[in-house]
């Protein structure tokens, strides 16, 4: 049974936000590991709450942006706003956030927040894949047949550059 990206973005932060902890069922490895979730911020830290998460995450910290980054997509803890969503995951996303390269990757497939851009999807997921994600490839394999192979290759130009780009 396929799981669409949007089901899979909206899952992905609900359990960013409780420390990997949500119930799936049958979906739950598929979903939650498409964006490398698992441990990304415990609940029970220091940023568990909103206030602190944007503190932590004004300090620069990419887990404490990626989670608020989900606030801000779920509107949990904060009004929902997905471009402020957008701001933060491209923020953690700059620093090697998987996570967040993910989301971001798949938020542009989706035209959610930012505009369709399915070679840029490709390029964040690529990111997102080197950087540990292992299910990133499995969307990857769902962008790629509606890409050229010029598409594809100018994908991965994008996700070398923006490796270089990292700290």
């Amino acid at each position: 049974m396929a799981v669409s990206l949007g089901w899979v973005l909206a899952f992905g932060c609900s359990v960013l936000l409780m420390g990997g902890q949500a119930e799936l069922g049958p979906h739950r490895p598929r979903a939650v590991g498409a964006l490398s979730l698992g441990g990304i911020v415990d609940a029970q830290d220091a940023t568990a709450s909103p206030e602190a998460c944007r503190r932590a995450a004004e300090r620069g910290e990419a887990e404490a942006q990626a989670r608020l980054a989900a606030m801000c997509y779920l509107g949990k803890g904060v009004p929902r706003d997905v471009a402020e969503a957008v701001k933060w995951f491209r923020l953690a996303s700059a620093q090697g956030n998987a996570t967040a390269q993910g989301c971001l990757g798949t938020m542009y497939a989706l035209g959610d927040g930012v505009p369709q851009d399915r070679v840029q999807a490709y390029a964040w997921l690529l990111l997102a894949s080197a950087g540990g994600n292992e299910q990133a490839g499995e969307l990857l394999a769902t962008l790629e047949p509606g890409l050229s192979a010029a598409q594809i290759r100018d994908a991965r130009q994008r996700s070398s550059l923006a490796n270089t780009h990292q700290p």
